[in-house]
């Protein structure tokens, strides 16, 4: 359970490309892209996150911890950010 509370999530508006995920986090990470948006739960270390999305070209960046509603609407509330599943992709940067 504690696991949960160590989550983040990223939300931004993204213009260009993600930079290629390192080794290391492509099991950490659930990315979601619709558009220009961007969504990115990290199950890892958020400051090694930071450091590899310093290289993207974001904007209006969003960091909220990850706590059991957030958990929830993740699994149960497609329509919540980018809507369906369709811009789901696990441990890929598009």
């Amino acid at each position: 359970m504690t696991d949960v509370f160590k989550q983040h999530r990223i939300i931004a508006r993204i213009t260009g490309e993600l930079p290629e995920i390192p080794e290391g986090l492509k099991d950490d990470l659930e990315i979601r892209r619709q558009g220009d948006r961007i969504q990115i739960v990290d199950s890892g270390s958020l400051s090694v996150v930071l450091k590899w999305l310093a290289g993207a070209d974001l904007e209006d960046v969003y960091i909220q911890p990850l706590g059991l509603r957030a958990v929830y609407d993740r699994f149960h509330r497609t329509d919540l950010v980018y809507g369906d599943d369709d811009g789901h992709q696990k441990g890929t940067g598009g």
